[in-house]
């Protein structure tokens, strides 16, 4: 497979030599340049050609944020990483890099096993390189602009009925598109959300006030015991799988669990799935899965399928940064709409119309 070239970006010089060694383990990308700060990183930019940058979100001069700012405005066809040091100030400034659609985050290493660190990172880092370069290099020929659109799947006809619970699955990615789709939401959305977004224990609290600061529902980090209530978006609580049970009334009640990871993560989409499909057979389901890395939600999309009473919306390729997830709930046959990222909020609101 082709090489991806790298910058890497951080002001402490043993960490780049760390990042270089990652980098250059996975035999996925070649670092073109590695640089102490945000200004030398922007003239780099300025004479080469970069496929990834890794970028420290918090630097002296330029900060990196600013610095995905106008990479974003000026190199659309560069993706970024950040990388992120342990602290609330750090989380939440990641948490923007994230909305601001940097691809994903690596957490730099704790501990004293330098060996188990660098193999972490440059096992995940060659993942997301190899999505970056299918992407990048063997993608299909894009038509002209001109070229007649072709859908690539019409709406399945489902049975109108009452939805009763939304769910909605997202991992590389998420954050910007869930940014996308919880914002357009409307406030008189009077059924429950249930979101799992892929993300470390310190990062969802965060994240679920930042999506909430621009929601017309209320959003918040799940916790044990809560009761879905419509009008409300619960985020997953991260290192946590979140199921839903049955209350003493039988109604929806929301258990967090630490049970093993489930596709790598937790929380995982397909224990969520699974547990609506297990508690709550006769429940008309609305599902999105939008962009990210693997099958999560596959296997419990299954489950929920079974009843007929789940109707399943996918994020399209050319707007995902990762078509994982969506392709494999895609190829399983399970999707029955796709649409574009912009278009999923108003792809929700269309089948609640239709009820």
């Amino acid at each position: 497979m082709r090489k991806i070239s790298v910058i890497i970006v951080d002001d402490s010089a043993l960490f780049r030599k760390f990042l270089n060694d990652a980098v250059e383990r996975t035999n996925s990308a070649v670092v073109q340049a590695s640089v102490a700060d945000g200004m030398a990183c922007l003239n780099e930019l300025k004479q080469n050609k970069v496929d990834v940058v890794l970028l420290d979100v918090n630097m002296p001069g330029i900060n990196g944020i600013d610095v995905l700012r106008e990479i974003k405005e000026k190199y659309k066809d560069t993706q970024v990483i950040m990388i992120s040091s342990a602290g609330n100030d750090n989380t939440a400034l990641t948490v923007d890099a994230l909305e601001m659609g940097a691809l994903d985050f690596i957490s730099k290493p704790r501990g004293s096993n330098p060996e188990a660190n660098i193999f972490r990172i440059s096992s995940y880092l060659k993942v997301l390189f190899n999505h970056i370069a299918i992407n990048k290099f063997y993608s299909p020929v894009k038509k002209p602009a001109n070229a007649e659109v072709v859908k690539p799947k019409t709406e399945r006809q489902a049975p109108k009925s009452k939805i009763d619970l939304v769910l909605i699955a997202s991992s590389t990615g998420g954050p910007k598109a869930l940014y996308d789709v919880c914002g357009k939401l409307p406030s008189n959305l009077q059924l429950p959300v249930l979101i799992v977004q892929h993300m470390p224990v310190e990062f969802t609290a965060i994240f679920a006030k930042s999506l909430n600061n621009i929601c017309k529902l209320e959003v918040a980090e799940a916790k044990e015991g809560d009761m879905p209530s419509g009008g409300k978006i619960y985020i997953a609580k991260g290192g946590k799988h979140m199921v839903l049970t049955k209350s003493a009334s039988n109604g929806m009640t929301i258990k967090l669990i630490e049970t093993p990871t489930v596709n790598g993560v937790r929380p995982a989409a397909d224990v969520l799935f699974k547990s609506v499909a297990e508690n709550f057979p006769d429940l008309n389901i609305l599902v999105a899965v939008l962009t990210g890395m693997g099958k999560d939600g596959t296997d419990g999309l299954r489950e929920l399928k079974k009843n007929g009473r789940c109707y399943v919306i996918t994020q399209s390729e050319k707007t995902c940064a990762v078509y994982g997830m969506p392709k494999s709930v895609y190829e399983a046959g399970l999707s029955d709409e796709v649409l574009d990222i912009e278009d999923i909020a108003g792809g929700i609101i269309r089948r609640l119309s239709n009820q």
